[in-house]
């Protein structure tokens, strides 16, 4: 009788899988949710996510303790004390969306009645880029932001420009020879380290090669095929030296790729600035004409 009992209250249970994404950090590992009489009781990796593979890292894990979160914002908050500084209380009080939304609209409708211009937008673009349109949208055409600066010293404007991308990394499926400076792709840090994990095991199971070059034994260093343990410093020193290596001792590059996908054809002139035509637009050398022209001249014979 109990157990008839049981089973029909475990009957009464509802469970369910939610696919969903981590919010833990900036790189959105996808993940499953396992949602029980609506309460979240498991998350885990999504494994049909080709961004992690189905794995998850702790922080990923632990996304239950923030979701629940005794001390969780759970409503818009407004200040009361205009009084600022270390140790000030702000004096936060809970406020409704109602209220919130009205004052922010008050607010910004007065400056785009009097001069958009006043509006100043200041944001981080991890992850949120339609944030950039909005003060045009407004009328508002000045915003800045520091994120793209700080964080890899302008690394991800530069792959959204180059290919559309926040970042890139190495070819695991592909690369025979790794060469990593100062990195923990795949072991410790960097992009997607739950995948990235994955994916450098699987390149090393293949028989991938790894040295990697850095002052300390990290995680990467004791599992390397070769650890050189570089003097502190000297890692752009040892990077240049290796690149004119290949370049002018070995011959090992691309020079169709080079002189058709890049931008290595333009002309350099002594000031080390790209030379420009008359219109400002970057020229090479067509050496079957024997004179320099705009890149996107369609009489170019060759460059």
């Amino acid at each position: 009788m109990t157990l008839s009992m049981w089973g029909v209250r475990a009957m009464a249970v509802q469970e369910k899988w939610v696919p969903s994404t981590c919010k833990m950090c900036l790189h959105g590992c996808g993940i499953r949710v396992k949602v029980r009489d609506g309460v979240v009781v498991k998350i885990e990796g999504d494994p049909t996510n080709q961004n992690n593979l189905g794995k998850l890292c702790p922080k990923g894990n632990s996304g239950i303790m923030r979701l629940y979160d005794p001390q969780r914002v759970k409503s818009p908050l407004r200040r009361t004390n205009p009084v600022k500084g270390s140790g000030v209380d702000p004096g936060w009080e809970p406020i409704s969306w109602d209220e919130a939304l009205t004052t922010v609209a008050e607010k910004l409708g007065r400056i785009r009645r009097e001069d958009p211009r006043k509006l100043l937008c200041a944001f981080g673009d991890f992850q949120r880029p339609w944030l950039k349109g909005w003060p045009s949208a407004f009328g508002a055409h000045s915003y800045f932001t520091c994120v793209s600066q700080y964080c890899g010293a302008a690394y991800h404007p530069f792959c959204g420009i180059v290919d559309g991308s926040f970042a890139a990394t190495n070819d695991f499926e592909h690369c025979n020879y790794w060469i990593q400076f100062g990195s923990g792709a795949g072991f410790s840090s960097h992009l997607h380290l739950t995948g990235s994990n994955k994916r450098m095991a699987d390149a090393r199971r293949r028989g991938m090669k790894l040295v990697v070059v850095e002052p300390r034994l990290s995680e990467g260093g004791s599992k390397a095929n070769e650890w050189i343990p570089i003097r502190p410093g000297t890692d752009r020193a040892f990077a240049l030296g290796m690149m004119n290596v290949l370049l002018h001792e070995l011959d090992l590059y691309d020079a169709e790729f080079i002189k058709k996908q890049t931008n290595g054809p333009y002309l350099i002139g002594e000031d080390g600035y790209t030379v420009r035509g008359a219109e400002g637009k970057a020229m090479v050398w067509d050496p079957a004409d024997a004179c320099a022209k705009p890149h996107d001249d369609p009489g170019i014979k060759d460059f």
